[in-house]
């Protein structure tokens, strides 16, 4: 029967919540509670039985009794880090001893739970000492005193004892004013006494007290004072404040990616600052790049050149680099649901790290990835960085050279557009900067030249496609569909419009945007709605290829 009950209590610590750096003192009471019900506690605070001399005889005994201390050694430092958090282990399952590893954790938490643990005491020690007239207040707070701060208590104080003096005033008039009547009710001795309930009224409780602010200002001040508020889960800014973020590790991750992608590329090798040069700066961009339906898809951390301070006929010279444009799109997407084309999307990865430059451009050494004893060395740029004036330029030329050499021709009216037919079978490649659509006759023409484009690029494939510029394409058996109702919601959540309600009736072609008189319009709603006027012809929400 003990068995069974020693059992359950082992199965029931298995659900206890895991250490993670807080409130270290209440997990190392429950800690030891586990280890003094399995009986392994002994082995923190007895030492190891000694080994035996070499010419020492030792007794079954005293074997018996060091093994058993060494098995439950073992058991003992096995519970300690599995009630540990995964960051936690990672650093402490190389200790050696339980011992060791129950000191380190003391001297590194029960400091921290000191300062806790100080504060709750204070909080504690003020509500004993409220008088006795406060009897039902008091009570109230001690069953609250885990969740208070010493502020919010000051503030519960301050607000009671407003509410008492009030009340006080309230009863010393009311005692005035029955001296004044008691020669009137005096009169009415004979008159009957109304009838009153005799219940004791409890008093209605409308939940916890919360506070409103009145903050005054124009929307765009605000936003930049306080846009912790406004902006709850908003992309870090800094490399710090991506690696004091929650998603810390994932945002590692991504930065590693990108250094990754760089250093494979040759984009740069580090230089003593040539004399009369000056070096360019460099930042981190972060990014959450989001589905359809607004989940997260992936983090992405892109390394850019601060190409402002870049000087014309200097650093760079020419910046022209053309994209697609969004009716080329729309025809080739009609022309494959007339003529039923396979489409195919693929991603450059790191497109504009292709391009070599013509220039010598000196930047600095990134932030995080400065090299240790080369900290006045500075990067040269090899080829193209994103960020770069020149980079779109370097970076289309470099893709017209690659294929062009496969037979790939430029399409006269649209630069970005690539056409090749052999044996009656075409291939057509539509680029938009780093995304690209593929348009085959059949599916063995687009993997063919898929497999092309990997082998000179690092390409991401996505196979079928299904987003291209926020416009989601919905094949059917006769038609494409195009949606955007993502995007305007978007727009809209922007613009603070998130509850207007959808409207049936079509956009009117070729309509122009006006601002109306007396309304503020934001600039980036306006550009929205032109985005969506060039991107949408007839359905505010979706329209049909047939």
């Amino acid at each position: 029967m003990a068995f069974v009950t020693l059992k359950d209590i082992g199965s029931d610590f298995h659900r206890l919540e895991r250490f993670d750096g807080g409130d270290f003192v209440r997990w190392q009471r429950k800690m030891h509670f586990l280890l003094v019900t399995v009986k392994v506690y002994y082995v923190i605070v007895n030492p190891r039985p000694p080994e035996p001399g070499e010419n020492e005889e030792e007794s079954v005994a005293k074997t018996r009794e060091r093994l058993r201390w060494d098995q439950d050694d073992e058991i003992c430092q096995g519970h300690i880090l599995n009630g540990m958090s995964n960051t936690l282990f990672d650093a402490y399952h190389t200790v050696k001893t339980d011992k060791e590893l129950w000191n380190q954790l003391e001297r590194r938490y029960i400091t921290e739970d000191a300062t806790t643990l100080d504060k709750f005491i204070v909080v504690t020690s003020i509500i004993d000492k409220l008088p006795p007239s406060w009897k039902n207040f008091r009570n109230s707070l001690k069953h609250r005193k885990e969740d208070i701060n010493l502020d919010e208590l000051g503030t519960h104080l301050r607000i009671e004892e407003d509410l008492r003096k009030e009340e006080k005033s309230k009863s010393e008039g009311q005692v005035e004013q029955k001296e004044g009547q008691r020669d009137v009710e005096e009169n009415h001795e004979n008159e009957v006494e109304p009838r009153r309930s005799k219940r004791m009224r409890i008093a209605k409780t409308y939940g916890p007290d919360f506070y409103m602010y009145l903050v005054e200002g124009t929307r765009t001040a605000i936003q930049n004072s306080i846009p912790i508020v406004l902006n709850v889960e908003s992309d870090p800014r800094t490399y710090e404040e991506a690696m004091r973020s929650q998603d810390s590790s994932f945002w590692k991750e991504a930065i590693n990616e990108e250094i990754d992608s760089i250093m494979g590329n040759g984009t740069w090798k580090l230089v003593d600052l040539p004399p009369g040069s000056k070096p360019i700066g460099c930042k981190w961009i972060f990014k959450k790049k989001l589905r359809v339906d607004g989940s997260i898809e992936k983090l992405k951390a892109r390394l850019v050149a601060k190409g402002f301070s870049q000087k014309e006929s200097v650093d760079y010279f020419d910046t022209y680099a053309p994209v697609a444009r969004i009716a080329t799109i729309r025809v080739l997407i009609a022309l494959a649901s007339i003529h039923k084309l396979v489409i195919h999307q693929m991603n450059v990865k790191t497109a504009f790290l292709n391009g070599e430059l013509d220039e010598e451009v000196y930047m600095q050494q990134p932030e995080g990835f400065v090299v240790r004893g080369q900290e006045n060395k500075v990067c040269k740029l090899i080829k193209s960085l994103y960020g770069l004036k020149q980079a779109p330029k370097q970076w289309h030329q470099k893709f017209d050279q690659i294929v062009m050499s496969n037979g790939f021709k430029i399409h006269e009216s649209d630069k970005r557009v690539y056409s090749k037919f052999d044996g009656g079978k075409g291939v057509i490649i539509c680029l938009y900067v780093d995304d690209m659509l593929i348009f085959g006759a059949d599916l063995e023409q687009v993997v063919k030249t898929k497999k092309f484009l990997s082998n000179k690029f690092e390409m991401k494939d996505m196979s079928v496609a299904d987003v291209i510029l926020g416009i989601k394409i919905i094949r059917n058996n006769s038609c494409i569909t195009l949606s955007q109702s993502h995007y305007i919601e978007k727009v809209l959540k922007r613009c603070m419009h998130v509850h207007r309600v959808w409207c049936e009736a079509p956009y009117e072609e070729r309509s122009h945007a006006r601002v109306a008189v007396g309304c503020e319009v934001q600039c980036g709603a306006l550009m929205a709605h032109f985005a969506l006027a060039h991107r949408r012809e007839t359905r505010l929400d979706a329209f049909k290829f047939s």
